[in-house]
């Protein structure tokens, strides 16, 4: 499996804050990893959220997506939650879809 890096908007990263993310600490050198864009918000334990990652709200499960220059939460059944900083306290990462894509419902595979 590859890695996974994290990208940081530039004006919310620090070169220490480069590419840490979900326990790795690296430089990204090659082609090995997945770049993940961080939403620059944090979940309700102050986890940084980033794209593709997998939260849990309430009973739903749903995915992290960023299109038309929005941030959503993509869950289950079709519904779309736009992230804003009130919303993202509702969430909890609880993985991504390239390590973790189990935990999504069969519907809500999207990536």
């Amino acid at each position: 499996m590859a890695d996974v890096f994290c990208v940081y908007p530039p004006n919310q990263r620090t070169d220490k804050q480069a590419f840490e993310c979900y326990g790795y600490d690296k430089e990204f050198q090659n082609d090995d990893g997945i770049l993940m864009e961080s939403t620059g918000r944090k979940d309700r334990n102050g986890k940084e959220i980033f794209e593709w990652d997998i939260c849990r709200f309430q009973e739903s499960v749903g995915q992290i997506a960023y299109k038309n220059l929005h941030w959503f939460f993509l869950m289950e059944g079709g519904f779309v939650m736009e992230l804003s900083d009130s919303s993202c306290e509702l969430l909890e990462v609880i993985g991504n879809v390239y390590e973790n894509k189990e935990l999504l419902p069969v519907a809500g595979n999207r990536k």
